[in-house]
């Protein structure tokens, strides 16, 4: 089975942090945990510029328990903000959280630092490509793909003359391949609503390929789909988010200390003042209602990586053995009597890093046209939230620590496996 390297475990580098708010202090203990500090109030102290720190990721993986996940969706009140749910959204975010249209791992090694987007977009087409070549596609194929918003990867596949159906149910993916492919005769974009299944399809395929779908209940309803829809000697693509593969031990360098009765006290008290206050607070940008802004950025940014949502829950059960884990799922199917194959699995996610952190770098050079546009669009929507820099710039340190926290995860405990089957 494929196990990731551990990037930061022999990191001593000395970090920096310069505190500029008592709050950061607070956040911290109040919703601190067994297992280290909580990283939802690390992200929510960053938001509130409380403190700043020069090398975050390495913060982020001293101090939080990145094996933490959950399988629940937190609460999200979607009129908190001056109507901040809006104008926030994937369809006007996506310049900034995917600058480069590719929402997925690149599975081509990258030797060479990345530099710029022509470099990025090489990198990807060589992916692409990759698995192209990978499945052998030809033009008397019928092919599948479930949830890769690539136009990239349309086109490499479309050039093969195929017959290609694309599952999505994100309506700005949705849109934007549909205004794509125009009069493709060889292309069917098909939308699946929220409450539908994308394995409710009938039709047999020679090949299919599933690229890092947001919402995964289990592989065993894929592999089902597999078997059941794959013609013989057909081969399936797929490539997931995995982890965490580096469970913490007591001597690890994470702040211990037992929850107690008064931090459990003071973060009731603190949630009954903020619900308190911010309901009758008269102005739109309400300091009380910070976790609810917090909250609905993150949700707006889009799902995070596979189950990576430790910053998101305010206290995670470690739930691990719940979580779908690909490549522990393809050693219990082979471990049962049925008709796929497997012909190769690999970890692919200690360089996933390098992507992130170009589209880390690239979003700091768009912070002034990110808070222009979002000025904009708040205006033409007729957002009544007070629209200056300092405010909007929670937005844009969000999604900074968003992006700092998954580089820490793919560093340290999670990675991506991508497995090749057919069926006999």
């Amino acid at each position: 089975m494929p196990t990731p390297e551990n990037l930061l475990t022999e990191s001593n580098k000395l970090i920096k942090v310069n505190v500029l708010n008592y709050e950061f202090y607070w956040k911290l203990y109040l919703y601190h945990q067994k297992t280290g500090f909580c990283a939802k109030a690390l992200g929510m102290a960053y938001m509130a510029n409380d403190f700043i720190c020069d090398d975050m990721v390495s913060l982020i993986a001293l101090l939080c328990d990145l094996t933490a996940c959950s399988t629940t969706t937190p609460s999200i009140d979607k009129d908190t903000w001056g109507g901040v749910s809006k104008f926030i959204d994937p369809s006007i975010l996506s310049n900034y959280i995917n600058p480069n249209n590719n929402n997925v791992h690149c599975c081509i090694e990258n030797e060479s630092k990345l530099e710029s987007d022509q470099d990025v977009h090489q990198l990807y087409k060589a992916h692409y490509q990759h698995i192209v070549d990978k499945l052998d596609i030809k033009q008397s194929d019928n092919v599948l793909i479930i949830e890769s918003g690539s136009i990239e990867l349309l086109n490499i596949i479309g050039e093969t003359g195929c017959r290609l159906d694309v599952l999505t149910k994100k309506p700005h993916q949705f849109r934007s391949l549909k205004q794509h492919i125009q009069n493709q005769q060889n292309i069917n974009i098909k939308f699946i609503n929220q409450d539908e299944s994308y394995y409710g399809q009938e039709k047999s395929y020679d090949k299919i390929i599933c690229i890092e779908i947001d919402e995964r209940e289990n592989d065993q309803d894929l592999f089902e789909f597999c078997q059941t829809n794959l013609q013989l000697n057909g081969l399936a693509y797929i490539q997931a988010i995995t982890g965490p593969f580096h469970p913490y031990h007591e001597r690890d360098y994470k702040p211990q200390l037992q929850p107690t009765y008064w931090q459990s006290y003071y973060l009731k008290k603190s949630n009954i003042e903020s619900k308190y206050w911010g309901m009758i607070a008269k102005f739109t940008h309400n300091p009380f209602q910070l976790e609810s802004r917090y909250l609905s950025v993150v949700d707006a940014i889009g799902s995070p990586k596979g189950f990576i949502n430790g910053h998101i829950a305010s206290s995670n059960n470690n739930n691990n053995r719940n979580i779908p884990n690909l490549s522990n799922d393809i050693v219990k199917l082979l471990s049962n009597q049925n008709q796929l194959q497997l012909l190769e699995m690999n970890n692919i996610g200690d360089s996933y890093p390098s992507i992130l952190e170009y589209n880390l770098i690239k979003l700091g050079s768009m912070k002034s046209r990110l808070v222009k546009d979002l000025q904009e669009e708040a205006m033409k929507n007729g957002c009544d939230l007070k629209m200056n820099e300092a405010d909007l710039l929670e937005i844009y340190r969000t999604i900074q620590f968003h992006y700092y926290y998954l580089i820490a995860s793919f560093k340290t405990v999670w990675s991506v496996t991508k497995v090749l089957l057919t069926k006999k």
